[in-house]
């Protein structure tokens, strides 16, 4: 589940090493900062080039993430590890850091995956103009709304203009996406959702 070439890599260098680069790799995922400076320097002391170091720790960024994206136990994921020919002090340094931070790399993913927006409020106004010169004994109206979210970000608001049979549409869609939210099938993943996490 990632590039065997850059763990082969990894284990080339002294085992002493090992747990500083898997912490540097959990460090910037959970964090998301960069780590260039971090990594030029210990591939000047460790004598490799700097760019070859920093795409070995990506991937073992990788790994862990996509460990706890996928809610593989420890047993499995130290197998994962031996099957692509991952090196014993290498998938044991792996192994151990995500047995210790696995809820913590698993936050990491759900604050990741879940960035959409929030509905907070809906305003509304209806304009209908009844009659004009050209057009008699009409009407049209038109409907403004103003959706209001949040995000990480802050608040925005967002303005729909649309005529009545869109909004229509519109709102038996959301109807049709809460009745399948509401139905049984939908109820018991949420369930195991919550045991999960």
């Amino acid at each position: 589940f990632s590039n065997p070439r850059h763990l082969s890599f990894i284990s080339t260098l002294p085992e002493s090493v090992l747990p500083d680069l898997v912490r540097t790799a959990l460090s910037s995922v959970v964090t998301e900062k960069q780590i260039t400076k971090s990594v030029q320097s210990a591939a000047a002391k460790l004598e490799v080039d700097g760019d070859t170091l920093s795409s070995a720790i990506t991937t073992l960024a990788n790994c862990l993430l996509i460990a706890a994206q996928k809610h593989v136990s420890e047993d499995d994921f130290s197998a994962s590890l031996h099957s692509i020919g991952v090196t014993e002090p290498v998938s044991g340094a792996l192994t151990t850091v995500y047995r210790d931070n696995c809820r913590l790399l698993r936050d990491t993913v759900t604050r990741a995956t879940f960035k959409e927006p929030q509905y907070s409020s809906l305003d509304w106004r209806i304009e209908c103009r009844t009659n004009s010169r050209s057009i008699r004994n009409t009407i049209s109206p038109n409907v403004l709304t103003r959706w209001t979210t949040t995000d990480s970000q802050g608040t925005r608001e967002h303005y729909l203009n649309c005529d009545v049979n869109t909004l229509a549409h519109i709102t038996e869609s959301l109807q049709q996406a809460q009745a399948e939210l509401d139905s049984f099938h939908s109820r018991r993943i949420l369930r195991s959702l919550d045991k999960i996490w």
